[in-house]
């Protein structure tokens, strides 16, 4: 019977759907607003990369003019790759500058490079960078901010030398001082969007979803927790507020901190909600090595630099690429075995999957990173937890509330979680008449303890007795398949239904499940016996034409057993 409540809880979740979509939506349009957003520079500029490995004590030569022959003209960006560690370039003024106001470079997404400029007159080198900057000047967010002096002509460049550990690209602009701080307060409005956006929906599941307890929480409240310090550390705001700021001595490495411990959580969860153990032990397996790689990579990041900061990235970008099949593989997996939600698991992963396979592409093959590709991934980032927490939120309503669920149960045998009697005649019949459809084998098990060991359980009580049945359909339901489905059809009888199964294999079942059984202990009033059972196996044959018929087959093998 349909209730009020069933009808409630069916409106409800077709309002959370509705909530999700138009959240999707609206941050595909932030996504396409960041990623089309581009500072414009207020004054022209030309860009010279040097293609010749300068060294810091060859200055003098260089401002002499000896390199100009290997200056290459590029956009209004520095292509930066760490294959060389350390990249030359001279920044000219198509005009002079005539403001009264004071000129600054800007260089954007710089979280990872080190940057040493050489201005006229004098040419003396001042570093800048967002980690431990020794210059007096820092950044407001992200970007790092170069003064310039008053009466900067077209004709005094200024050089630059960028140290960077990892392959990206990074925007030149020049704009007055006071123009360039409204910049970059301007950026620091969408920068500050996604991780107050992950921190919503970590809040969102807190607050609505603990409640109900599901293990499946603690590891989504984790990946969520780790994906919001990430996106606040990638756009420098991390840095900048305690207690996230502490990682600020740890340099581009707090990304890789905070991506391996991610993983981890993402892991879990994955683990978690596809049942893997269960389901695709090997796919398990492959899971825990994996979680175990990146607790080695997470504490090569938090502890002093023993490797260079560029290798250990590269290598982490691997392992992210490796992870990322490995998850969208398990949901493809689970999907392809009919798991419910397993669909929502692959839809809300595979952007982020497209994401980090271009991300660890640029990291392995040393090649620099669009812009386009740094500003998509939070963005993907966020879509991501929004669906993962769209399919945990339906799938423990929907074991708590579901009328299905309530359906299921009702068919259950309370004991052993078996189905019941008319539930089990029923899958019966159906296999049975499919069987004879579709021309293929059926097989059935009827399963009892032994009979001298129901005589020692009478004797100490019903709840002895109920012992026996309950651990002998643990052993038995460690060994059905998925297809496979077992009912109680007696007291102490039950039934397994083996569609597709031949007489052979139905008989090696049964006798896993015996070898199991006889491992297995029983304890009761201050006695501990072994646990036996016997088995009766039928097939299905030509000359049968009702489940019954297979049904007396199964018994009368039970009986011949029993008296063996």
């Amino acid at each position: 019977m349909y209730t009020l409540h069933d009808f409630a809880f069916s409106n409800g979740q077709r309002k959370i759907r509705s909530a999700v979509l138009a959240a999707v939506a609206l941050l595909l349009v932030l996504g396409l607003l960041v990623t089309s957003w581009v500072r414009a520079a207020a004054v022209p500029i030309l860009v010279e990369r040097y293609t010749a490995d300068i060294d810091p004590d060859q200055l003098a030569s260089l401002l002499h003019g000896d390199f100009d022959t290997t200056l290459k003209i590029e956009p209004d960006a520095a292509m930066v790759s760490s294959q060389r560690g350390t990249s030359w370039y001279r920044v000219r003024l198509v005009n002079d500058w005539v403001s009264p106001r004071q000129p600054a470079l800007m260089i954007s997404a710089a979280n990872a490079i080190t940057v040493h400029a050489y201005s006229p007159p004098d040419y003396i080198g001042a570093e800048y960078g967002l980690h431990d900057s020794k210059s007096a000047w820092r950044r407001i967010r992200h970007a790092l901010v170069v003064p310039l002096g008053l009466g900067w002509r077209a004709t005094t460049p200024v050089y630059l030398r960028v140290d960077s550990s990892v392959s990206a690209v990074h925007a030149f602009s020049v704009n007055d001082l006071h123009h360039a701080q409204e910049l970059e307060l301007d950026q620091a409005h969408f920068d500050v969007i996604w991780p107050v956006a992950q921190f919503t929906l970590l809040l969102a599941a807190l607050l609505t979803l603990r409640p109900l307890g599901d293990r499946l929480l603690w590891p989504y409240l984790g990946q969520t927790l780790g994906l919001t310090v990430l996106l606040a550390l990638q756009a420098g705001i991390g840095f900048a507020y305690w207690p996230t700021s502490l990682l600020d001595p740890l340099g581009v490495r707090a990304n890789g901190f905070m991506a391996s411990l991610v993983m981890v959580f993402a892991i879990v969860f994955a683990r978690t909600f596809l049942d893997l153990p269960r389901r695709a032990p090997r796919l398990a397996q492959a899971g825990s090595v994996a979680i175990g790689l990146l607790l080695v990579f997470a504490l090569l990041c938090a502890l002093p630099p023993i490797f260079p900061d560029g290798l250990l990235l590269r290598c982490l970008g691997a392992l992210a690429l490796v992870i990322s099949l490995l998850v969208w593989g398990s949901g493809w997996f689970a999907g392809w075995r009919g798991q419910r939600g397993a669909g929502g698991f692959i839809i809300a992963w595979a952007p982020t999957f497209l994401v980090m396979l271009f991300n660890a592409a640029h990291l392995i093959l040393e090649a620099p990173r669009p812009a386009q590709l740094i500003a998509a991934q939070p963005v993907v980032l966020t879509i991501a937890s929004l669906g993962l927490l769209y399919v945990l939120a339906t799938r423990m309503t929907r074991c708590r509330f579901d009328p299905q669920c309530a359906v299921e149960m009702r068919e259950r045998d309370l004991l052993t979680g078996a189905l019941n009697r008319s539930a089990t005649v029923a899958a019966l019949r159906g296999a049975f008449v499919g069987a004879r459809y579709a021309k293929r084998s059926l097989s059935v098990i009827v399963v009892e303890p032994d009979s001298r060991l129901l005589t020692l359980a009478a004797a100490q009580g019903r709840s002895a007795t109920d012992m026996c049945l309950h651990s002998l359909m643990g052993c038995l339901g460690e060994e059905l398949r998925d297809a496979d489905s077992v009912g109680r059809v007696g007291d102490e009888r039950l039934l397994a239904v083996l569609p597709g199964a031949s007489e052979a294999q139905a008989r090696a079942l049964a006798a896993r499940v015996a070898a199991r059984a006889t491992s297995c202990s029983l304890h009761w009033g201050g006695m501990q016996q072994r646990l036996a059972a016997v088995f009766g196996v039928a097939t299905l044959a030509q000359e049968m034409l009702t489940p019954d018929e297979l049904l007396a087959h199964a018994d009368t093998a039970l009986q011949a057993a029993q008296t063996a």
